[in-house]
């Protein structure tokens, strides 16, 4: 089953809620990072958080996460966009610790940056509070003033390699009452985890994990889904633009790669995809730039 969102609004009550399945997407950025057991976890976890963000956006917006701590892990980013184009990756995927709340560290920062078509980019920043669902549920209650919480479950297997992940957000609607939320608060309380709730539920049916979860979480609510859109891993980066940054290094600094490289290689942070290019590339690329001076 591929991983996809679904948009919840229960008008009468006040709150809007979003379920996520991102079991591919977490699976795909954690196996192009080569993450060690310890970071499968937290970059599953961010790539949801990201995908809870993006979820959230208009059409053509997007947005970034950047979580720092003090932690051997360092820094990890994560991106998505209104269509439901996800990517991550950390600057230490290798990082160890038995530990996981200290893995990334418990001290530092969420920084997020949305894309929303204007002519500034919107940036906010928050001191982490711990977890991923943490970070993100202070950064909505701080920096955007809307009542909210957030769960984020990832499910490891026995050799670290991630059975499934989700996550939920609920939010209080902007006339509806905030305590809404801790009733819905309370009821999450009372189930069991996430983790839980979308192993079981893809037992029961893998076609129809979240709205089972969605029937549980919401039951007595005038609940009803919105719209159901898809979730993929995407990386946005090519041969092209890896070209395009070589263009603006000008022509001086290719010639003394050709004198000094036998061939250059960019890589890709998301990804990890290579891109080569030899002597011929190289002097093509003088040449387009000699062409168009």
């Amino acid at each position: 089953m591929d991983d996809y969102v679904l948009r919840i609004i229960a008008q009468e009550s006040g709150f809007r809620a979003l379920l996520l399945l991102t079991t591919q997407i977490t699976r795909e950025a954690c196996r192009r990072q080569k993450t060690s057991a310890a970071v499968t976890p937290i970059l599953a976890d961010g790539m949801t958080g990201a995908a809870i963000l993006g979820s959230l956006l208009k059409m053509h917006q997007r947005a970034a996460l950047r979580f720092e701590g003090d932690g051997p892990m360092k820094m990890m980013i994560t991106e998505s966009t209104s269509h439901g184009l996800v990517r991550g990756y950390v600057a230490n995927p290798g990082a160890e610790g038995d530990d996981q709340s200290k893995v990334l560290g418990e001290k530092g920062f969420l920084k997020v940056v949305k894309d929303i078509g204007l002519k500034d980019l919107i940036e906010g920043v928050v001191e982490r509070q711990g977890t991923v669902a943490e970070d993100i549920t202070h950064f909505l209650e701080t920096s955007e003033q809307t009542r909210s919480f957030v769960s984020i479950a990832t499910v490891p297997m026995e050799n670290g390699m991630i059975e499934i992940s989700g996550g939920l957000l609920v939010q209080a609607l902007p006339d509806g009452d905030p305590a809404i939320i801790a009733k819905l608060e309370d009821r999450l309380q009372e189930l069991p985890p996430l983790g839980e709730l979308l192993v079981q539920g893809w037992a029961d049916n893998s076609d129809l994990v979240l709205e089972k979860i969605a029937d549980t979480v919401f039951e007595g609510t005038d609940s009803k889904t919105l719209e159901k859109r898809w979730l993929f891993f995407h990386c946005g980066c090519s041969r092209e633009r890896s070209e395009a940054a070589l263009v603006s290094l000008g022509i001086a600094e290719l010639n003394e790669l050709i004198q000094t490289h036998e061939e250059v290689v960019t890589d890709c942070h998301f990804c990890n995809e290579k891109y080569v290019f030899n002597h011929d590339d190289l002097t093509k690329i003088i040449s387009d730039i000699e062409s168009k001076a």
